[in-house]
Parts: structure tokens; sequence; C-alpha cells
């Protein structure tokens, strides 16, 4: 026993170099400076209390490694609490914190810092902190987000999002404020997320995630939205940073431009291939398939006494090469970027201006190939897109319970579109449709207004968004509102109802159906195009009630309705047999039918949190959402959709124990979730047959994993070390992802998602 200590003293490093912690205080409504604010922190019952200056910056030196509680008071304000901030020898802790202006009469509040807007219903903030620490995330916000009640996913290998039963495709990414496209690595057309995340946390802030009833200024959203922002560089000394890990290595610095103005820069690069993957011993991971990506994001800050400048960018590009099931070769290439310059002005005491100009685009190149019998098929596209936006927007405070926002959004969207698909038969028949062969732009257009305000014991956000697609000359106008009312000090009640809308990418409005039989016409309908398709809509009602025993715990339940209608489904005047196609069931956008907004669907469910925060090294989190979805095609009756799967549960718990001045974290995680729809399939005269007719009526077994994450930080004199394993799936369940029928052994077989997956990391920050 002596020995083992001996061991331990010499393993576990003792931290003697002092860190620091220093922010800003903004008023939650304009984001001006809060001056003189008092600011205590506390760790250990041991306290310190410093007064912010008069531009709300506020500094503590000479702190210890570990876990600190801030609270901030200030006159005119409520109480604003920043819980369980991790701090650490490698790198400075700076934060930032709303304030929100107080009303005699009302109650204190708990304001978590960086939250971007105003709602009151199904918003959801997610930390950097917790995407790090919760199991089976891979440092990703999208994955950290499924353990949120009424978030679910397609399958383990993707952080697509299923929110309350709707497509993933519903789903709006914003970066510094402005929408971008999908920022995940091996995202396929029109889809909204991918196998990897380009988000690093290393360069990320605080985000806000919203799954209904989204409050008026956030437009092209069905379904939800993930506003994320990226953090501000340290600016009084260089940071960097290493990872390394199987989902690539990546390198990092920051630190000031120049000092005396307190201007930073903030970069960060990752790449990854199939060596790195193998390196880890886990080659059985890959499947066959030979994945390479690389990302970039950085962030240039410019501060000044009433106004801030920033420019930012992000950007990767990814190829994967497989076969599978031993007949189907595919090659995959796609990329992304966005960029964007931000200025903030300060006109007066009680306005502000914010104008972002911002220049973004992805694409995707697909050749697939398959290969039985005597048959030859090849699928072809090649699709691109760029985006040039531009927003602005005007925040006035009108009195210290009620602000207006007014702001517009100017979208051109350019396109560069192929894409057929191409049969030989016996190599002497060639049937082809050239659905896609376009290039061009076309402009879409939003405006919103939201008017923000608290009464006694009430708090009210109501708006309207607008918006104008150039390319049909289709518009919307859609009302929102939010309602807060509190009924004691420690419950209130929420409701939430809007009219939301999302456009579907150019490459389902520019198809056309050119079908032929060794290049001569096949049909006399040439020429099919979606062109005049609405703007498919969704409406949200949604009811929720929240209860708050005391400062550590907090339960949540809601139920919700949602109605979907002008949805593109299957136009049988033009082909038969496509009555099932609907966009409601579609993970992407490849599309080869002519289409028609005579579709609608339903949403409905219930969900429950029950969540104790981070304190004295424990948190548990339990969701649970049990839910229905439907889609109704032209003529027909309401059918099981793609993603009713049915019910989501999930329970997250873990232990943090500190050791002299580092951390041990262990975390668990269990989900269990109705299986993956499906057709019903059969054998029919010998040949393979979905049955369409009745929807998503089949379904694979239900799917349960349990996830364990343990990491280890340690603190030394400058720098800090952080090693974790992440074990995905410790039982090995094999849980069902989809099923394919082999024409080479004519057999259904079922492929599944994947076992277990060791994902081992290592960070040094110095």
């Amino acid at each position: 026993m002596f020995k083992l200590k001996i061991i331990i003293f010499l393993i576990i490093p003792i931290s003697t170099y002092s860190q620091t912690i220093k922010g800003k205080l903004f008023d939650s409504e304009n984001k001006f400076p809060v001056p003189s604010a008092s600011v205590v922190i506390e760790k250990d019952s041991q306290k310190k209390v410093i007064v912010a200056d008069s531009l709300g910056f506020f500094r503590f030196d000479n702190l210890d490694a570990g876990r600190y509680d801030i609270m901030v008071s200030c006159i005119g304000y409520e109480l604003a609490f920043l819980k369980a901030l991790l701090v650490t020898n490698g790198k400075q802790s700076d934060v930032q914190i709303l304030m929100l202006p107080k009303i005699n009469f009302l109650k204190e509040v708990t304001i978590r810092p960086t939250k971007q807007e105003a709602n009151y219903i199904s918003s959801h903030n997610i930390s950097v902190d917790q995407t790090n620490r919760y199991a089976a995330t891979w440092g990703d916000p999208a994955r950290m987000a499924m353990s949120f009640a009424g978030v679910g996913s397609v399958s383990d290998e993707s952080n697509e999002l299923v929110i309350r039963g709707n497509s993933p495709r519903g789903l709006l990414w914003m970066i510094e404020g402005i929408e971008v496209p999908s920022p995940n690595h091996f995202s396929s057309e029109g889809a909204s997320g991918g196998l990897v995340s380009a988000l690093n946390t290393t360069t990320l802030n605080n985000s806000t995630f919203y799954t209904g009833a989204f409050p008026a200024n956030y437009g092209n959203a069905t379904s939800g939205v993930f506003d994320v922002r990226l953090r501000k560089g340290n600016n009084e000394k260089r940071e960097s940073n290493i990872n390394v890990g199987i989902q690539g290595i990546d390198v990092g610095s920051e630190g000031p431009i120049f000092k005396k103005h307190n201007s930073s820069y903030l970069i960060n690069y990752r790449f990854t291939d199939t060596k790195i993957i193998k390196v880890f011993g886990l080659s059985s991971l890959l499947r066959g398939v030979a994945p390479k990506f690389q990302d970039l994001t950085f962030k240039l800050n410019f501060p000044f006494k009433k106004a801030n400048f920033s420019v930012w960018g992000i950007g990767g590009k990814n190829t994967a090469n497989y076969t599978l099931q031993s007949f189907l070769e595919v090659d995959n290439r796609s990329n992304f970027y966005a960029s964007g310059a931000n200025l903030f002005l300060q006109l007066n005491k009680k306005t502000s201006w914010e104008t972002i100009l911002s220049f973004s685009g992805n694409g995707n190149i697909n050749n697939r190939k398959e290969l039985y019998t005597t048959q030859k098929e090849v699928k072809i596209s090649e699709l691109s897109y760029s985006y040039m936006r531009l927003s602005s927007n005007i925040s006035k405070k009108v009195s210290e319970s009620s602000t207006i926002q007014a702001g517009v959004i100017l979208s051109q969207l350019s396109y560069n579109l192929t894409g057929s698909l191409n049969n030989t038969f016996f190599d002497t028949i060639t049937v082809s449709n050239k659905g896609l062969d376009d290039n061009g732009r076309t402009q879409y257009l939003q405006s919103f207004g939201l008017w923000k305000k608290r009464w006694r014991n009430t708090a009210v956000a109501v708006g309207v968004h607008s918006s104008f697609f150039v390319l049909n000359n289709k518009h919307t106008i859609e009302p929102r509102l939010s309602i807060k009312q509190e009924i004691n000090p420690k419950s209130s009640l929420n409701v939430g109802v809007g009219l939301h809308s999302r456009l579907e990418p150019i490459s389902v409005y520019l198809f056309e159906n050119n079908f032929s039989v060794n290049d001569r016409p096949a049909v006399t309908e040439n020429k099919i195009d979606n062109k005049y398709l609405d703007i498919t809509k969704s409406f949200h009602s949604i009811i929720g009630f929240t209860f708050l025993p005391n400062n550590k715990w907090r339960i949540n339940t809601e139920i919700y309705y949602q109605r979907l209608f002008d949805v593109g489904v299957g136009d049988t005047t033009k082909i038969r047999g496509i009555g099932y196609v609907s966009l409601i069931n579609q993970v992407n956008a490849v599309n080869l039918y002519p289409l028609v907004s005579r579709g609608a669907g339903e949403n409905y469910g219930w969900e429950l949190t029950v969540e104790k925060n981070l304190n004295r090294g424990t948190y548990f989190l339990f969701t649970s959402s049990i839910y229905r979805s439907t889609f109704q095609n032209v003529g027909q009756q309401k059918k099981p959709s793609r993603f009713n799967n049915g019910f989501v549960f999930n329970l997250l718990t873990g232990k943090e124990w500190q050791i002299r001045k580092n951390l041990l974290n262990v975390n668990l995680r269990n989900t269990w979730a109705g299986g993956i729809r499906t057709f019903p399939f059969n054998m029919v005269n010998g040949f393979p047959n979905y049955d369409n007719s009745q929807g998503y009526t089949a379904q694979l077994g239900n799917f349960f994993r349990t996830d364990l994450k343990i990491s280890f930080i340690l603190n030394f004199r400058k720098t800090t070390s952080t090693f974790s394993l992440d074990v995905n799936n410790i039982t090995n369940r094999e849980n069902p992802l989809t099923q394919i029928y082999n024409p080479i052994t004519k057999q259904l077989e079922t492929i599944n998602q994947l076992g277990l997956l060791p994902v081992l990391n290592y960070r040094i920050n110095f």
C-alpha cells in the first residue's frame, strides 16, 4: 500500500501554477456592457469578490485549477449565475454573462450565459463543457443534443437530428448569427447532418438549440434551429492545443493580434484518413470504407469602445470510397465552407445595430456502380451551391421591460447542378433519365419583427417572419408567439405557437423528367419540372410546465402538436406508382420524381425532462419522448412516416472526483428507442417487392445502447493534458440499421449499426 501511494504521488502532478477567470457582463436585451456589477466566485466554500469596470470587464487572478461558481449582482438587474465553470492550467477561462434587467415585482431568476435570444419554450443551452463531458458525443454538439427530450437520430453512424418526428432536413444551422450549409463531413445533398461534425469544441462557445416554436428572428426551418457561436481567442497571451484521436489530428492556436486594442485570433485545423484509424487498431470500424477529411476554423475579433468587428470562417472537404454488400461500389466526395464579417454598433444607450455579410457554399459528387448478373447501373450526380447573404437587424430597448427588434436577410443562391440515372441492360439497351442539368442564380428574401415584453409574472415574445422566393414567386407570412407565466417562484407555465417554413434545395425545384431509351425520348411528358412547388410549412403548438425544486434540480414537461402542409409529394398524374413519395420521409434531397404541393403530415407527443446540474461532482439527466408521426399524400389516408419511431428514452449520469488539482470523470449514457421504420417486404413471383401502399408500417427491432466515457484531466504547471476513453455500445448490441435485398444471394439482408467502439483521445493545452 505504501508503494502504491508513492506511485500515485509520482504520476499525479501537484499544480502550483495559478490561473485566471476573466469575462464581460452584457445586458441580455440589447447586448450592451453592464458596468460596476459585483462579481463573486466560490470554490470549496472560499469566496472572492470584485467589482466589474465601467465596460463590464472583470478578472480573477491567482486561482487554482478546479470548478468555480460565479454570481453577479448589479443595481437594476436580476442576479445571474454561472455554475461549475471548469478552470485548467493550460488555458485562461474567458466567459460572457448575460444580465436580465430587473422589474421590481419579479422574483430572482437564473440566467445562463450566452443564450442568444429570449424564448420561453422548447429551447436548450448546449455548453462546451457538457459536450466534452457527456458519453458518446465525440465532441460534437449535435450528438450531445440527442440527449434532449424530443430528439432522436437516423442512426448512430450519423449526427442527423430527428426532432419530434420531423425529417432531419427541417433543421436550420446558423453560425455567428447567420444561416450556413450543414457543417458536417460526409453530408449528402439536402441533408442537415453527416458522419463527423466539423464543429470543434476547441473553437466553440456555448450554443442554443430550439426544438419547436422558435422566435421570429429565425426563418427557413420547420423542425428546429441550431444557433452556434464561435468564441473569441485569448487577447492577452498565446495559447495552443494539440488533439489526437480516431477522428484525426487537430492543432490550434490563439492569442492577441494587437494587445493594446484587445484584438485576438483563433484558428484550428484537423485532418484524418484511414491510416490514423488503423493506428488505433480499429480497421473493422471502416467496413471497407476509405474516408479522408479535413477542416479549418478561424475567428478574428476586433473590439472597440462602442462597437465590435469580427471575421470568421469554417470549411471542410472529404472523400469516401467503399463497397456495400459486395454489389454496390460507391465514390462520394463533398465539401462545404462558410465565412463572414460581423459588425456590431452601439448607436446610443438603448439602440444597437448588427450587420453580417457572409459567403458560403457546399458541393457533392456521387458515383455509384451496381454490379450483378448481366446488368450494370451507374448513377452520377454533381451538385454545387454558393450563397451570399446579408443580414441586418436593429434592436431597441423601449423600457427596462420591453424590447423591439427588426431585421432583413437577403440571400443570393447560385447553383451548378447535373444529375442522371443510366442503366445498361445486356450491353445493348441504355435507359437514362437526366433529371438535372442547370446552372444560374436566384434570391431568397426574409424579414422579421419581434417584440419582447415582461409584466408582473408574465413574459411575452410576439413577432412575425416573412419570406419571398424569387425563383417561383412564392412567399410566406409566419406569425409567432411565446408566453411564460410564473405560477409561483418555483414553477411556470409556457405556451408557444407559430408558423414556420423551409425551402427545399434548388435541385428539387429544378428537376426535369427527361426519360429516354437509347437516347430517344420514351415518354411524351418530357420536361416535367417542380419549379412552382410551394414552400413547405409547419404549424407548431406547444404547452410546457417547468418546476424548480431548488437551484440544482429542474423538471420540465411539454406536449406538442405540429401540422405540416404544402408538402411536396409524388405527382401520380405524371408518373404512375409514385403515390407513396413524400418529402416528409426523406433524409436528403435526392429526388428523381415530379412533385405536387398537396401533401401533409402530423407530429404530436409528450416529453419529460428531469435534470440535476453538476453539483459536488455529480449530475443526472433523464429525458423521455413518446410521439407519433404520420404523412398523408394526395387522396390517401394518414400513414406512419419514416421517422415514426414511437419513443426515445435517455438516462445520463456521471461522477467527477478532484484528485489534488486534477479531475477524474466517469460518465454513463443509456438510450432506448423505437426501431427504424421501413416498407414491408415480400417476394412476388420470385422478385423482391417493397409494399409502399401502407406507408412505413414495418419496423426493425428496438434500439438500445449503453455508452461509457472515462476522462482524466491533468493540470501541470503550465499545461493541461486530457486523456479520454469513450466506449460506445459497451454491450456490443447489434442494433439494426436497414435491410437491403442482395441480388446475388436473393435474400433480404440486415445491416447493423455500430457495435462496440472505443474512441481514444488525447488533448494537450499549453
